[in-house]
């Protein structure tokens, strides 16, 4: 009877300590050790033996960069590429493993502004082809364009270093302040963030972060 009671009290232990970790109470480091080897191995086993082929990896390796010149590419070209990948193949969504956090400047409109604003602002010729081709060289603005109505979804990372590293525009949140309050949920905390331009953000269906 005694031995009996012992094994029911060391089951009923096990069972706490597994229940409270599961609900945030506390946190045992030899417990999430063991969750998350046996999460690994339910997942061998249970996951399927084959490649899915619904999904596609666009690399960017070294036989791109070869091809398609040094990263970063132009956004104007990203902007073909979404036409092409839309248009003509047909997906479903497309998930960026990169951040857009800088104006891309390498169509050379920003020189020829200031040409406009400086030397050449008299000169109603220049001043008119200008006004014509700038559309053509805001790449910024072809992208958001090719994105925009699309399923497209931008990345972002968020920091935890010492200087608050604001960068760029997140995507609205998922869940409203104070979804959370008084329940026992442990979060990760982040002081800054490196996003997208806003153009870009408000065109792209949404965003996910890159840490783990």
């Amino acid at each position: 009877m005694k031995r009996n009671a012992i094994l029911i009290g060391l089951g009923l232990l096990v069972v706490l300590i597994f229940s409270g970790t599961a609900a945030n109470f506390y946190r045992l480091e030899l417990v999430e050790q063991l969750s998350s080897a046996l999460y690994d191995y339910r997942v061998r086993l249970t996951m399927p033996r084959t490649v899915d082929d619904r999904i596609v990896i666009l690399d960017i390796d070294e036989k791109s960069l070869k091809e398609e010149g040094r990263w970063p590419w132009s956004r104007d070209r990203l902007a073909l590429l979404m036409d092409q990948l839309f248009d003509k193949y047909g997906i479903a969504v497309v998930g960026f493993d990169v951040v857009f956090a800088e104006k891309d400047e390498s169509s050379g409109l920003k020189v020829l502004q200031s040409l406009g604003e400086n030397q050449l602002k008299d000169d109603s010729r220049f001043q008119s082809v200008l006004s014509q081709i700038q559309p053509s060289l805001e790449y910024d603005n072809q992208f958001a364009g090719s994105i925009q109505s699309r399923n497209v979804v931008l990345g972002y990372y968020l920091t935890g270093q010492q200087d608050n590293n604001l960068s760029g525009q997140l995507p609205e949140p998922t869940f409203a302040s104070g979804s959370f309050s008084g329940r026992p949920v442990g979060f990760s905390l982040w002081n800054g963030y490196g996003a997208n331009l806003p153009g870009l953000q408000q065109a792209a269906a949404s965003a996910g972060h890159f840490n783990p």
